[in-house]
């Protein structure tokens, strides 16, 4: 039987504190949730790393909308995840993508820097590229070349975009697997067999909206 984490997605420091009390093995924390999650407030972060014993992954991420960013936006994502982190952060959550919707490997490996051995994921800006295997392909060569290489996982909806064969396409890449900590609850039949951990990764109060593999 596969072990099941949960993972719960927190906004508020009563959040974390909620999420801990209700049994989550870990917490993402951001604001407004509405809008796929934001930075969440070094305050927040401070507050609940003294209140909660399970890890906290904080976000970075400067604005809604699209995940190719301006210089000015992303030395601010630079700042906040070296803030996040030496408040104490047990990992960042964050994606960054060209115009043309492939992936900002140059700009992903400087946030992974600052992460600095402890665990990274690569958001779902993941279901915006154009091509999932290329860029996860750019994904796994730009972090294997790190010291980091086995702290990076991937965040995704194979069914984003009208890919309906989606999983399919992918699953003939064993080496997905080891990158992958989100899938939509349909596909757990097909990440079953796949890895014998699955994480739910789900948004206050609706538990169990995410399943995928660490």
């Amino acid at each position: 039987m596969a072990r099941i984490l949960l993972e719960i997605i927190a906004s508020t420091v009563n959040d974390c504190l909620a999420a801990e009390s209700g049994g989550a093995d870990r917490i993402e924390l951001c604001a407004a949730i509405g809008t796929g999650g934001l930075t969440a407030s070094l305050g927040t972060l401070i507050e609940a790393k003294k209140r909660v014993r399970i890890p906290v992954m904080a976000m970075v991420r400067p604005r809604a909308g699209g995940f190719c960013y301006s210089d000015e936006e992303f030395a601010a994502m630079r700042h906040d995840a070296q803030f996040l982190i030496e408040h104490g952060a047990d990992g960042i959550v964050f994606g960054a993508l060209h115009s043309d919707g492939s992936i900002d490997a140059v700009r992903c490996g400087k946030l992974l820097e600052i992460a600095d051995g402890r665990q990274a994921v690569f958001h779902r800006a993941f279901d915006a590229v154009p091509e999932p295997v290329r860029a996860l392909d750019t994904l796994i060569d730009r972090f294997e070349k790190t010291d980091q290489h086995g702290v990076f996982k991937l965040v995704c909806d194979f069914n984003a975009n009208n890919q309906e064969n989606a999983c399919n396409d992918y699953y003939p890449c064993a080496k997905l697997a080891d990158y992958l900590t989100g899938l939509r609850n349909k596909n757990v039949r097909v990440i079953g067999f796949v890895h014998d951990e699955v994480t739910r990764h789900s948004v206050l109060p609706l538990l169990a909206c995410w399943v995928g593999v660490v």
